[in-house]
């Protein structure tokens, strides 16, 4: 599911959204895509999070990674507990990352201001890591991408604009749905895929633990916010 557009017009100038996507997109072309792809795996391997190195569960081991050999030290290295939302493995993962966060992440950073938004962000991403952590303590494979810290931010837009209309795309045909049909079937979809386990290449803990993430802390701040959500989105009578 690739949402392209929603249907929430606004005030705000949301800057920090910009800094983010353009960390990511700073990291993508100068630290991991710059050279040859063997420094794309190199960094995946430097800056992405090992759960069982995180957890001292691993000792020093090689990984092949297509082809190129991924020397993991076992030492544990807190950075990637932030490193790692900065990394992507492909051009598609950070692309289809980037446009959620552009879609949804300007409505919400306008809600909770640049400094909440900031906290609220890395906060997710941190609690996604952790369940992430917790589904499997002693894996050796590197997890990389912002999708558990924006999955925050798809869970705080489900629980502010439920009723906003979303467009996305189902493989090549543009759906438009209210945000709690489109987003809650997104959250849905990754509880079924753990479930099946059809897809043990994805980190989908990392995606329900940011969602729920995301649910608990707007629930905790709704009422502080509600005054800036009226200050920064127009109503159907401007």
């Amino acid at each position: 599911m690739v949402v392209i557009s929603d249907e929430n017009p606004y005030r705000y100038r949301p800057y920090v959204t910009y800094a983010i996507i353009g960390l990511n997109a700073f990291c993508w072309f100068f630290i991991q895509h710059y050279g040859s792809a063997g420094e794309l795996h190199q960094s995946i391997c430097n800056f992405g999070l090992i759960s069982g190195e995180i957890m001292g569960l691993v000792g020093p081991v090689e990984l092949s990674m297509d082809g190129y050999i991924c020397r993991i030290d076992g030492i544990i290295h807190p950075h990637t507990l932030l490193s790692h939302m900065f990394m992507h493995g492909s051009w598609i993962h950070i692309l289809l990352n980037m446009l959620m966060l552009w879609v949804l992440g300007d409505n919400i950073e306008a809600v909770l201001g640049r400094i909440r938004f900031i906290v609220f962000y890395f906060f997710c991403g941190f609690v996604a890591a952790l369940f992430q952590i917790s589904s499997d303590p002693s894996s050796v494979a590197p997890m990389v991408g912002a999708s558990g810290a924006i999955s925050g931010v798809i869970g705080a837009y489900f629980l502010l604009f439920p009723r906003n209309r979303l467009t996305f795309l189902l493989i090549v045909i543009p759906i438009t749905a209210p945000a709690w049909v489109i987003l809650g079937g997104w959250f849905v979809l990754q509880l079924y895929l753990v479930v099946s386990g059809s897809s043990p290449e994805i980190a989908l803990w990392a995606h329900i633990g940011g969602f729920i993430c995301g649910l608990l802390v707007i629930t905790l701040l709704k009422k502080r916010i509600q005054s800036n959500n009226n200050r920064h989105f127009f109503n159907e009578h401007e």
